[in-house]
């Protein structure tokens, strides 16, 4: 039985692998990897994750390519790489980041993704990340329509957050 899990396992994380040598492939990465350099994971480490989220929500929450994603924390856009040859036209992706560099640096480099891909700031208090922030923790209102998104992903953003912006 764990053989079986393994080989499980490991073939999905081929399929990740794939996915991300496919979609770095069509497009230019330079940028994306020096600006992920700067961080103390390494550079294949963010292709990954983003390859297995994209994996967790077709399992878990339903993810198809005419998905409307919203990415909570989306930081240099990985989530929006990993699905730039998955979401059709008809589907959307939303990345919202209290950190305005990556989303400046996003929306500029990311552009060829098209669209029905956008990035958005929002400016909450965030005393690591965003500590001239004007929103105060826990009012904020993210710039999402009602009724638009049906897969939200918040990628290690809770552990991010202080406890009265976690409490709202």
């Amino acid at each position: 039985e764990l053989l079986k899990i393994m080989q499980t396992f490991r073939a999905e994380q081929a399929s990740a692998l794939e996915s991300y040598r496919v979609v770095g492939t069509l497009h230019d990465i330079d940028d994306l990897r020096q600006c992920m350099l700067a961080t103390s994971k390494p550079v294949t480490d963010y292709f990954v994750i983003a390859t297995h989220y994209v994996r967790f929500l077709q399992r878990y929450a339903g993810l198809n390519p005419y998905s409307h994603v919203v990415d909570i924390g989306c930081s240099w856009g990985y989530l929006a790489f990993a699905l730039a040859n998955y979401l059709t036209d008809a589907g959307g992706y939303l990345g919202i980041e209290v950190q305005e560099e990556p989303i400046t640096w996003a929306r500029q480099h990311l552009a060829w993704l098209g669209g029905n891909f956008e990035f958005e700031h929002v400016d909450l208090k965030n005393d690591y990340y965003n500590p001239e922030g004007d929103e105060p923790r826990g009012a904020v209102r993210l710039p999402i329509q009602d009724g638009w998104a049906n897969s939200i992903l918040a990628g290690s953003v809770f552990t991010h957050m202080q406890e009265d912006g976690v409490q709202s």
